[in-house]
């Protein structure tokens, strides 16, 4: 089995045929930001620029995980799948791999997944593209991982 994980966006890719969908961990606690996922930038909530990154690339199967109402109402509004996160996986000490493994466990036909981090929101639908095409060019990889380098 496969995996391939994107973060600005992390993508898990399994197997084919590639059923890719898309994650977005947003946890209503924070040490410092209270709700920061619902906070805007430029106009637009954290959480919806992650949503709207992921549709423009031509994703339709994009979920929240959350533990949170406010959290879900915002995916609901956008026309995503909200799964309910566990109390473990939202905990502040949890990483996101658990928030990952949850859902693959809830999501087993899944093959390739894209996770996108709310605390990234310049991640452009060319990024997930791009990344999406490098999955098997020019040879396989079983993880992209986005990083910008800071100068």
């Amino acid at each position: 089995m496969r995996v391939t994980i994107i973060t600005l966006f992390l993508i898990f890719h399994y197997c084919i045929p590639e059923k890719i969908s898309v994650l977005i961990l947003a946890r209503g606690g924070s040490k410092g930001i209270r709700l920061k996922n619902l906070r805007e930038v430029g106009g637009i909530t954290l959480l919806s620029r992650a949503i709207l990154a992921a549709k423009h690339a031509g994703l339709e199967d994009i979920t929240v995980s959350t533990d949170h109402p406010l959290i879900a109402l915002e995916g609901i509004k956008r026309g995503v799948q909200v799964f309910k996160r566990s109390y473990v996986t939202a905990s502040d000490w949890a990483p996101s791999i658990w928030g990952v493994q949850e859902f693959i466990e809830y999501k087993p036909q899944v093959d390739i997944l894209v996770l996108l981090q709310t605390t990234s929101p310049f991640t452009k639908s060319k990024h997930i593209k791009r990344s999406l095409e490098k999955l098997d060019r020019p040879k396989p990889y079983d993880c992209i991982f986005s990083v910008t380098r800071y100068k």
